[in-house]
């Protein structure tokens, strides 16, 4: 598990380490919410009939 958790870079390199990972957690929860949003606004302006395609 020290391989996950950063453990072998010593005390400054896992700080790093754990910070990065959850910066990329961060980074797929916003971007995963605004694919969420813009399918979800596609799909009021197809049932309201204001699709162009």
């Amino acid at each position: 598990m020290s391989l996950h958790e950063g453990a072998w870079l010593g005390d400054n390199g896992e700080l790093i380490y754990v910070l990065l990972n959850s910066l990329g957690v961060l980074w797929m929860l916003i971007t995963g919410f605004q694919m969420f949003s813009k399918t979800i606004s596609f799909t009021k302006k197809v049932t309201k009939g204001e699709s162009k395609g």
